[in-house]
């Protein structure tokens, strides 16, 4: 699993920070922690990557873990520095285009992060900077590994894990519960959703751009060109490329169903969330990860909206309560096209990866009951529980993709593990590592 992690972590080390957690305790800046030819790791660079990853993932660590963290954070920053050398060896060079489009990405992210577009900008406000300050902060870090990207995709990027390798993996470790893990407990459900939406007055507007945009794109026009020009998200500007993602990085449940009955090249014309309208185009899919672009049309949906799908909501479940077959009022008060003609059934769900809202309201029914309306995460539901799975071994065809994305990882892990070991030969490397917990304090020793 390290190995595997190895690769992840390279790519993404330097920009953690975003340049908008600046600081570190200035007691740390004297000391020198690594140096890797003629650059230097200090110890608070460790410690703040390891702070914004304990604030992004919510984890509660004890000394020893603090420190193991701290040890594995400057070991990524040290392969970094190595593969960066490397680069510069080379001659790698990155224009000024691809960096610019490399800066829009990655601050487009920032704002899909933060909430919007109004609250990054006061994240901005509050650290006393503008865009332009942002961007030249970046500048350096996101060029940096843009080269390392280079040097990584001449070394791993050319890898496969075809079917009959995952198959033979599969075979030689099914027994083992270490390594591939019991199916675990599950439920089979069907629901009836009901989204809130506006006004017939808000979405007959909203639809007339939607049509415009699909009339562009049925006339051969780019989707980044429409995007650029008719886009309402942060992306527009990117021509809606919203980079790799995945699966499960993307919070809206409508759009993840979306992109997984699209082939790479497809396009999806109408994903309808409480975020707006939306136009997916699925580029790329690597394992349980999708590159994509989209056009959105956002909306703003009002109490009196609610309102009116909660009473839909009920007046739904007053049909089942006065003996409505359940496949019937399914096709006449869902609006969850993916599973409305088919009685609302839901793939088959492992019970811990429930909400505990979904969790709690589930426990409480046997198979064929449903459920009183509740609030679900993308709107007013009502939940049939149709049975119960105990664990169970997977199916290899369960597992494949899972499968084959994991060895893939693994493989393109211990490649880049070895080829860093083989660069250390040309590349001057010096681990001062980790001072003990006592000297890292403000009265410390000083740098080496």
């Amino acid at each position: 699993m390290k190995r595997a992690m190895l690769l992840a972590a390279i790519l993404v080390f330097g920009l953690g920070q975003a340049a908008l957690a600046q600081g570190g305790n200035p007691a740390m800046l004297d000391k020198i922690v690594a140096t890797v030819d003629d650059e230097v790791i200090l110890l608070s660079a460790v410690l703040q990557d390891v702070e914004l990853f304990l604030m992004q993932t919510g984890a509660r660590v004890d000394s020893i873990q603090y420190r193991q963290l701290m040890e594995e954070a400057l070991g990524n920053m040290v392969n970094e520095k190595i593969l960066l050398a490397k680069a510069r060896r080379d001659g790698i060079q990155i224009g000024e285009e691809e960096l610019n489009m490399a800066l829009d990405r990655h601050v487009a992210g920032l704002i899909e992060q933060s909430g919007g577009e109004n609250r990054f900008q006061r994240q901005l406000d509050a650290e006393g900077m503008d865009r332009r300050d942002l961007r030249r902060r970046l500048g350096d870090p996101m060029r940096d590994q843009l080269m390392v990207q280079r040097v990584v995709e001449t070394v791993t990027w050319d890898l496969e894990v075809g079917e009959n390798e995952a198959r033979a993996f599969f075979e030689e470790n099914k027994g083992n519960e270490e390594i591939i893990p019991l199916r675990p407990r599950a439920v089979k459900l069907s629901h009836i959703l009901v989204n809130a939406r506006p006004a017939p007055e808000v979405e007959t507007a909203l639809r007339k751009d939607w049509r415009a945009a699909l009339d562009r794109l049925a006339a051969g026009e780019e989707f980044a060109e429409v995007a650029r020009a008719m886009s309402k998200g942060p992306a527009a500007a990117l021509g809606g490329d919203l980079g790799w993602l995945g699966m499960g990085d993307i919070a809206d449940p409508v759009i993840q169903e979306a992109l997984v009955s699209l082939e790479p090249g497809q396009i999806d014309e109408e994903v309808m969330t409480e975020q707006g309208l939306h136009i997916l185009k699925l580029d790329e899919r690597n394992g349980n990860r999708v590159r994509i672009h989209q056009i959105v049309f956002p909306l703003t949906i009002t109490e009196e909206d609610r309102q009116r799908a909660r009473d839909r909501a009920r007046e739904a479940h007053k049909v089942l309560v006065e003996g409505g077959a359940w496949d019937e009022t399914v096709l006449e008060y869902s609006d969850d096209e993916y599973t409305r003609e088919r009685g609302g059934s839901l793939p088959l769900i492992p019970v811990d990866q429930l909400e505990d809202r979904y969790r709690d309201i589930i426990e409480l029914l046997e198979p064929g009951e449903y459920s009183p309306v509740f609030k679900g995460i993308r709107g007013y539901q009502i939940v049939k529980l149709d049975g119960r799975e105990k664990p169970r071994p997977f199916e290899f065809d369960e597992i494949k993709d899972q499968l084959r994305a994991e060895l893939l990882a693994q493989k393109r892990g211990e490649t880049l593990e070895s080829y860093i070991a083989e660069l250390e030969d040309e590349v001057l490397v010096q681990r001062m590592g980790i001072p003990d917990a006592d000297k890292m304090s403000s009265g410390g020793a000083a740098s080496p």
